[in-house]
């Protein structure tokens, strides 16, 4: 039962979204904790605790700076309480939140050579995943939702089955985590696995499916970020300028989030309305590096993809790309290394980046289209009309208003 929690109470606050919300629980917990850690500096379970919270609430606010509060709040907790395993599992998911994979996996691996902790496995998962170690990865969720079959483990699994390509089996347990979320699961976290479901039917043209989820997730925290932000993206889907337009603006003026102005400037320049591109464009690009001088790598994919399609400059793409890829070595980061290649007219170099991106079968669209650019430029047309063909199939919509993420 002691994991069991420990899974619900740390684990549960990763890979969610952020909501938008003039109190929150997170916001509670925050208030709780953060005068007795400042009251008693000796009193590490308080900073952990405190850091907990932090988590949640970089989740629910969208603001990152949250993250590096909370890492704070555990590197505390660790020098009071050495070796302390919550907080060492907390640390982690912190590291892997700021895409520090790779500072996240030592810790992670030293809380399991000591206890076979639930949480810690998913926590490395994570990273693993991330820095393309995948096959391990996927043992570790496995093993997650064998020790506490709840909600985290099955939401791994689902993700696992979406990189492999079996989209309807990750609806499936997407759903599985829904119906084990009924107590001691944080809201966000559901409404998190209903934007995920709602994204898959987006990704294969089932607009009204992906509207049907978002809805949902929306009547389970109003106000989340990831659901407005999908919504509106279904909205320019659909030709509903005005109602996505609306949607985002007010998204980045609650949260002034750079992705969401890159998404504002992608709708308008989507719609020919390219004076208002350019003010989100250049307003996306200030908060891109603003960010990222203070320290947030996350935004390294984003960077290199706007270099790529917003505001072309592929020399500054393939620098942010390489970054990334550094960083970890996701499919997705492979795409965008390949995409950046190609704008560089690296045509070899960015097919056998793009192999890499398409290696475990994911069936994305818009990695195929990649795909297909590619192949055909260097100079395998077969491949390349196959790979375009193979983008049609997966959804026949996917020339539709899409966001870049």
């Amino acid at each position: 039962m002691r994991n069991v929690l420990m899974l619900i109470n740390v684990t549960l606050v990763i890979a969610t979204g952020a909501a938008i919300a003039a109190d929150t629980e997170s916001d509670f917990e925050i208030r709780m904790w953060e005068p007795r850690a400042k009251r008693d500096p000796e009193d590490g379970i308080s900073s952990s605790n405190l850091g907990v919270a932090y988590l949640q609430k970089a989740r629910e606010s969208g603001d990152f700076a949250y993250y590096k509060k909370a890492e704070t709040a555990f590197l505390h907790c660790l020098a009071v309480i050495p070796n302390h395993p919550a907080a060492m599992v907390s640390l982690a998911t912190a590291y892997n939140s700021e895409h520090r994979f790779k500072e996240a996996i030592p810790v992670a691996r030293k809380v399991l050579e000591a206890i076979e902790e639930p949480a810690a496995l998913g926590v490395l998962g994570d990273a693993l995943l991330e820095t393309g170690n995948v096959a391990e990865a996927e043992k570790l969720y496995e093993r997650l939702i064998e020790l506490a079959p709840v909600a985290p483990g099955y939401s791994r699994r689902a993700n696992i089955q979406i990189l492999k390509g079996d989209n309807q089996a990750a609806i499936a347990t997407f759903k599985k985590a829904i119906e084990l979320s009924s107590t001691g699961v944080p809201t966000e976290s559901i409404a998190w696995f209903q934007v995920q479901i709602g994204g898959i039917y987006f990704s294969s043209g089932d607009f009204a499916h992906a509207q049907e989820y978002y809805d949902q997730a929306l009547k389970t925290m109003p106000g989340y970020h990831q659901a407005l932000d999908r919504l509106a993206e279904l909205d320019g889907a659909r030709g509903q300028f005005d109602a996505a337009v609306d949607i985002y603006s007010k998204l980045i003026e609650r949260t002034q989030r750079p992705d969401f102005s890159q998404a504002l400037g992608d709708l308008c320049r989507f719609n020919g309305k390219n004076d208002e591109a350019a003010k989100w464009y250049a307003q996306a690009l200030n908060g891109y590096k603003t960010a990222i001088d203070a320290g947030n790598a996350h935004y390294y994919h984003h960077l290199a993809n706007f270099y790529c399609d917003a505001q072309e400059d592929p020399a500054e793409a393939l620098e942010w790309a390489k970054k990334d890829i550094e960083l970890r070595q996701s499919i997705y980061a492979y795409d965008t290394l390949a995409w950046a290649l190609y704008k560089n007219g690296a045509y070899t170099e960015a097919a056998e980046n793009m192999t890499k991106a398409l290696a475990l079968g994911t069936q994305d669209a818009h990695l195929y289209f990649h795909a297909g650019m590619i192949y055909a430029r260097a100079g395998d047309f077969a491949k390349g009309r196959a790979c375009a063909q193979q983008a049609l199939a997966i959804n026949p919509m996917f020339e539709k208003f899409h966001v870049h993420r």
